[in-house]
Parts: C-alpha cells; sequence; structure tokens
C-alpha cells in the first residue's frame, strides 16, 4: 500500500483493483485482506469486494473464516460474516493457526478452539501459536512440542526446543544441544556445544569441544575436524 491506498495485483502480476485503506497483519490470509480504513478495520477478498464491514478496532488473520477481536481483557471469536461464535477472557497471541487460537490470561496461556473452550484442557506457563500443526509450549520451566491433538509430540523437559525443519528439532538441555525427532527419539542425544541447521546446504552443523563439523538429517556425520 502507498498513501492509505492498497493496490491488489494477481499472481501474474496484473493489477486487479486499487481501494483506499492500509493494510492490516502480513497479507492476504484465507481468501482475506483485513485493512484499516478511517480508524476502523474490516477485511476484502482477493477481488477487492468488502466481506467484513470496517466497524472493528482491530482483526487478526482470518482462518477457515474465523478471526478474533480483542476489546480490552476479552478475546471475541468472529465469523467472516460478521457474526460473534464465541468470546473468552484474556489476551489472544495473534489469530487462528491449525484451527486453534493461543490465548494468555494473567500467569496461564491456553489454546481455545472455535467454541472459546481450552482445546486440550491442558495450561502453559508459556507457548508459541501453532505452525504447520506444531506448538512449542513451556511447563514447569522446560520446553517441549504438542501437536494439533494436543499430544506431547517432544516432552516439556528441554531448556529450549527449535521449530521443527524436515521431521526433527534441536533441542537443548543442561548447556548442551542434541537433535531430538517428532516421537521423542534422539537423532543425537544433547551432548554438543552447538548445533544449527543451515538451510541451503540442508545439513545441520556442530561443535563439540575441539570438534567441528556437519551432520545430516539423521544423525550421520558427512565432515568433521578435530
Amino acid at each position: 500500500y502507498h498513501n492509505s491506498t492498497i493496490t491488489l495485483y494477481n499472481e501474474e502480476g496484473e493489477k486487479i483493483k486499487r481501494i483506499r485503506g492500509s493494510s492490516v497483519n502480513s497479507g492476504v490470509s484465507d481468501g482475506k485482506q483485513v485493512v484499516k480504513r478511517l480508524r476502523r478495520v474490516g477485511a476484502i477478498d482477493t477481488t477487492g469486494k468488502k466481506v467484513v464491514d470496517y466497524k472493528y478496532f482491530n482483526l487478526a488473520p482470518f482462518e477457515d473464516g474465523i478471526s478474533i477481536n480483542q476489546k480490552r481483557r476479552t478475546v471475541y471469536i468472529l465469523h467472516q460474516s460478521g457474526d460473534t461464535i464465541a468470546q473468552t477472557v484474556g489476551r489472544a497471541k495473534g489469530g487462528f493457526h491449525s484451527k486453534y487460537a493461543l490465548i494468555r490470561n494473567g500467569r496461564n496461556m491456553f489454546f481455545i478452539n472455535h467454541s472459546g473452550k481450552n482445546a486440550f484442557n491442558l495450561i502453559f506457563e508459556d507457548a508459541e501459536p501453532f505452525e504447520n500443526g506444531l506448538a512449542r509450549v513451556k511447563l514447569n520451566g522446560k520446553w517441549g512440542m504438542i501437536d494439533a491433538q494436543g499430544f506431547y509430540r517432544i516432552q516439556p523437559q528441554y531448556d529450549f526446543v527449535r521449530p521443527p525443519t524436515r521431521g526433527v528439532s534441536i533441542v537443548g538441555l543442561n548447556e548442551t544441544a542434541g537433535i531430538c525427532d517428532l516421537n521423542a527419539n534422539y537423532i543425537v542425544a544433547p551432548r554438543c556445544n552447538a548445533v544449527t541447521y543451515l538451510l541451503n546446504e540442508g545439513v545441520y552443523q556442530y561443535t563439540l569441544k575441539n570438534e567441528f563439523g556437519y551432520m545430516d538429517t539423521s544423525g550421520q556425520l558427512i565432515w568433521e575436524v578435530r
């Protein structure tokens, strides 16, 4: 957008329409773009047609036709038709991801479903929104990971758990790092000083005392220097 004007383009780069307002959030989600106009927020579809009236102070990105409107300490779950489906007390961290939204109420964090209920009947000290069906959660001072059914894929026993890549995640324990799959099995037990995933090369770089080298996603050494 530029000068409070949004220009929509198709995948070929052809201009579809220009409308008044400024974009909110990171772009089109679920076929809708949240737009702010005259201090109020609504949404348009990919043709530029208004699909949600400009009457809200904020709207999270849509998923499956559902968004979140935050008013003070109340979270309103909003359907794209404009109907309020449910509400809950707390503050939302973003919108819905993998059908769940992350809520903080005081010191507690939990995930709600479209009905505004605690989806898994679990309370966490800290958590991150779902991404690709997985969410990092903190319990009793330790991090783990749950899936969209609420099952622990990595038990909350680590100092840190990195977002998974190719089905495995870097975990930290007692100032060491290792690699764990999403069935809680070690690819490399936490014993390295540091482990980093190199996206372009598709390998893990590690340091271990006097060693330095690279491993593939199965934990096999590719190259090492002592």
